[in-house]
């Protein structure tokens, strides 16, 4: 009997409209958001969150990442469009609970959504 949940490979694409997001000073709380979007899978953290704002016009908006012993997760936020895009990727060899990550994006008045959810195992399936 094994004491670890079996190997999967999940991978959810998402591409949400969102009505805000945070602003480019306000790091620390996008942090915090990305620790919470982890915690919603009881995965750990190998490091990160590491976030950073990009000012270049055209491509303002945050981007992060998130290297967890599973995989990883990885998000970029474009906060000057109508409304504010934000593209997620969330890769995983363990059990990932894709409504907890819709979840989430909630907090940012999440108007529209749509998601791809890969399988990985054998080969690029989508579900």
């Amino acid at each position: 009997m094994s004491l670890h949940p079996p190997v999967e490979h999940k991978q959810v694409i998402i591409r949400a409209e969102v009505d805000w997001w945070y602003h480019p000073h306000q790091d620390a709380q996008f942090t915090h958001w990305l620790e919470n979007l982890i915690d919603t899978q009881n995965m750990k953290i190998m490091s990160g969150p590491h976030v950073a704002y990009c000012h270049r016009p055209m491509l303002e908006g945050w981007s992060g990442v998130v290297i967890i012993e599973t995989s990883h997760v990885a998000i970029h936020v474009w906060d000057k469009t109508d409304p504010v895009l934000v593209q997620l990727d969330f890769y995983t060899c363990g059990q990932m609970n894709v409504t907890a990550i819709i979840e989430a994006l909630k907090a940012f008045g999440l108007k529209n959504y749509e998601t791809i959810l890969l399988d990985r195992e054998y080969q690029l399936e989508i579900v």
